[in-house]
């Protein structure tokens, strides 16, 4: 499955990361696989 197939519903665990100009988004499905990766400006 690829990071495009993933639903927010499969998501198991989500990290953010606010000490930058921009926030990073990382989540990681059931079997630990990275299902997201984001970066949005402030």
């Amino acid at each position: 499955m690829s990071v495009k197939e993933t639903t927010m519903h499969q998501l198991v665990r989500i990290g953010m990361d606010t000490s930058k100009k921009v926030f990073q988004l990382h989540g990681v499905d059931a079997e630990e696989r990275v299902a997201l990766s984001r970066k949005l400006s402030r």
